[in-house]
């Protein structure tokens, strides 16, 4: 029977910010259990790679902020280049949304975010795709960009391992182990493994984990739609655009145009298959936004799962109900975005049991048992 300190379920965004959280802080007696051949084939390896700034929470602004800089200028010892690229960013509205933004630009505001309100024609200069007539204003922020979501991974795993964390890949936990009130490991299909802890970073899978052994958390999988388009030699230093009242994203990638209808359908079996009628809502709305680009062909489509708290905030500790067991789960689609900040505040729970990344009980599972 293999014994271990730490046992993380998944090897995605969560788990491998985990495990390099705890590798920086010493811990390196961890085992990585991740059910796909490779790691990131869900969530982490089906986003759009966008690192964006301006959240809906003063939090997750500042956590985005402070992720940013990582992300430019990553620690020397880091294993990989996670390719920043900046691009900058346009979020366009209309008048009738403007109370809801003026709110969020405000939260923006105090949590430090430097952007600057723009008129159609300047944001036409900055991004040619876009309509002049389909929005009224919109939000420039200049120091926005995207990575190489696959580099941030193989970095934050290699760091571990390198430093004594075992990753199996391959194999996929079964169920929690528990004897007397405490988590003692994981059963796999492979055999069992004890463990002091056992961290679960399973995204979508994370509450069909625990069934059993510890209550679920108030959380959701979500599918959201990606579509990418021919090549149009689209031009990749302009900003990525998204309009939340239109409910539309676009970047330019590798010369195509990736696509998103913003989605958030519940999907509580993980299903990932993409439905047809949200395809069309998206070409529906990129011919209100981008027209010009609006029927171009589309060569891929696939679908993803953001897992989304009823809160919309994550939930990283220690479950107050199961000692042994610690949840890495609920990122609600910011897990690449907070995921060096991930990795410290988890490296700071875990031995300290408080943080100044972020205030505990904000992002504590059980919140309403949190003191």
């Amino acid at each position: 029977m293999q014994r271990t300190r730490v046992v993380i379920l998944g090897a995605g965004v969560a788990g491998a910010a985990a495990a390099y959280g705890l590798a920086r802080r010493g811990i390196h007696d961890v085992c990585i259990l991740e059910r796909d051949p490779f790691p990131g084939q869900h969530a982490s390896g089906r986003n759009a790679s966008l690192i964006r700034r301006n959240l809906k929470t003063e939090t997750d602004c500042r956590l985005a902020l402070e992720a940013a800089d990582w992300f430019r200028r990553p620690p020397r010892d880091f294993p990989a280049e996670v390719g920043w690229r900046t691009t900058g960013s346009l979020f366009t509205y209309r008048m009738p949304e403007l109370p809801q933004v003026e709110q969020d630009l405000e939260r923006q505001r105090r949590a430090g975010l430097p952007f600057e309100r723009i008129a159609p024609r300047e944001a036409v200069r900055l991004q040619p795709l876009l309509s002049p007539e389909a929005f009224d204003e919109a939000q420039w922020t200049p120091d926005d960009g995207c990575i190489e979501i696959v580099e941030l991974l193989r970095g934050f795993l290699t760091f571990a391992v390198e430093r004594g964390a075992q990753l199996r890949c391959g194999t996929a936990a079964q169920r929690l182990l528990v004897e007397g009130d405490r988590c003692v490991g994981v059963q796999t299909e492979a055999g069992p493994i004890r463990a002091e802890w056992v961290m679960n970073a399973a995204g979508a899978w994370a509450n069909g984990l625990v069934a059993g052994a510890a209550e679920s958390l108030p959380m959701t999988p979500c599918r959201r739609t990606m579509l990418v388009t021919e090549d149009v030699r689209a031009d990749s230093t302009k900003p990525f655009t998204w309009d939340d009242g239109l409910g539309f994203y676009f970047r330019p990638d590798h010369g195509a145009l990736l696509w998103s209808p913003c989605d958030e359908v519940p999907s509580e079996s993980c299903d990932e298959s993409v439905d047809p009628a949200w395809v069309e809502r998206a070409r529906a709305r990129a011919r209100r936004l981008i027209p010009s680009a609006a029927g171009l062909r589309l060569e891929y489509q696939w679908g993803c799962l953001r897992t989304l708290s009823i809160d919309r905030e994550m939930f990283v500790g220690p479950d107050p109900t199961l000692p042994g067991l610690f949840w890495v789960a609920g990122l609600g689609g910011h897990g690449v975005t907070h995921s060096p900040r991930i990795a410290d505040l988890v490296g700071d729970l875990f031995l300290e049991g408080t943080s100044r990344v972020v205030e505990p009980r904000l992002v504590a599972p059980r919140r309403s048992a949190a003191p």
